[in-house]
């Protein structure tokens, strides 16, 4: 969970930049 620790304050800064290349990463990562 300490993503989402990190996630957390950059979402207020610049949402849906860094939720698109956020949700790259995750969708990267779960296909391991």
């Amino acid at each position: 969970m300490d993503l989402i620790v990190k996630i957390k304050p950059t979402l207020n800064l610049e949402p849906s930049l860094f939720l698109g290349s956020w949700w790259a990463m995750c969708t990267e990562r779960f296909t391991y």
